[in-house]
């Protein structure tokens, strides 16, 4: 069964209101658009762009996907990211491998979502000057990093997370910088695996954290280069990271959030433990799309320099920020409030 991370849903709590993504430019002349279907009708259907080359399984007839009104026809040649593939990362080589194998994505830097194969580890990897190498010229849309999760506890995990550092850099990236985050895919990816683990993977998998974590780790990429950084991971052991339903289940999840994502209003969450119980919640059962996300225990790390950080690195736009009010000290919540209303910035409690 999945293993519940988040606080049970509050029948007194409202969705916030979405923001309507920004219309698409027309594509070049003889190239279709093609429309999305609704995400959640059919949470293990991917669109004919990535489509598996080959399944094991009979293929039903799919009923067809209503219009989701937020969502308007997409020309899949925009927003591309590239997905880091680290050698020496057991799940991120795993779920690489998957991908390559069942979505003939390749390593080719003149296709626009290709693999950037490395044998760095991947909190340190960098790219100069926001492209994939000098002579191709070719501009990065966001990064996903397919990886493997480590805890103190084993904890048997699906997570996503934007790398980045509230205090000082013990593993990779610099202090006090965050990366610029993209909370919709961060939200359609989580969705994705919930939706996917629940449907065809919680007999056989077992229990399941899903969730986000919050920002910690490199790297850290140049803020001129304005390119989002997402993590997707499996732990927490050896035996999660080659668990090949694990890997199919995170590489199937990451191809269809990429073909499905579209900008909605990101937020920055503030407060809580790691793996941000009370936004994972706020995502799963009220659409609320976070990116960065400071914790209770960096209450000494933040200022308004930091707060700026996560308010205005986020592909989509400037963030709005949720306090978990219950997650943090009087102290903090004080302190954090007061930053916010110097900035100007909308922000909202939630308990």
């Amino acid at each position: 069964m999945l293993r519940n991370n988040t606080n049970k849903k509050n029948p007194n709590q409202s969705n916030p209101k979405q923001t309507k993504p920004k219309p698409t430019n027309q594509p070049p002349k003889n190239q279709p658009i093609q429309p999305k279907a609704n995400p959640r009708t059919n949470p293990t259907q991917t669109n004919q762009h990535h489509q598996p080359k080959k399944t094991n399984q009979p293929t039903n007839p799919t009923p067809k996907a209503k219009q989701n009104k937020e969502t308007k026809p997409k020309n899949i040649g925009e927003d591309m990211p590239i997905i880091i593939w680290s050698k020496p990362n057991v799940a991120g080589d795993n779920i690489c491998t998957y991908i390559s194998n069942e979505y003939g994505i390749k390593d080719s830097h003149k296709e626009r979502l290709h693999f950037f194969k490395t044998d760095k580890d991947v909190l340190y990897f960098n790219y100069p000057n926001g492209r994939i190498n000098q002579e191709d010229n070719i501009k990065n849309d966001y990064i996903i990093v397919p990886s493997t999760h480590k805890s103190v506890k084993n904890i048997r995990c699906f997570t996503t997370h934007c790398p980045g550092n509230w205090e000082e850099a013990d593993l990779g990236g610099d202090p006090k910088t965050l990366n610029w985050s993209y909370a919709s895919f961060m939200k359609e990816v989580l969705m994705r695996i919930k939706d996917n683990y629940e449907q065809s993977f919680a007999n056989t998998l077992g229990e399941r954290m899903i969730s986000y974590e919050v920002d910690h780790h490199g790297p850290t990429l140049s803020p001129t280069m304005r390119i989002p950084v997402i993590f997707v991971e499996i732990g927490s052991t050896e035996k999660e990271w080659n668990d090949e339903k694990a890997v199919k289940l995170i590489g199937d999840s990451i191809m269809q959030a990429i073909d499905d994502v579209h900008d909605e209003q990101p937020y920055f969450g503030i407060g809580g433990g790691h793996y941000a119980p009370r936004f994972t919640s706020l995502t799963l059962d009220h659409n609320y799309a976070f990116g960065h996300i400071l914790p209770k225990y960096r209450e000494n790390s933040f200022n308004e320099e930091m707060f700026r950080q996560a308010v205005e690195r986020n592909k989509e736009g400037p963030a709005k920020v949720v306090i978990d009010w219950k997650g943090l000290t009087s102290g903090f919540r004080k302190r954090a409030i007061k930053v916010l209303d110097s900035m100007g910035v909308e922000w909202e409690k939630k308990r």
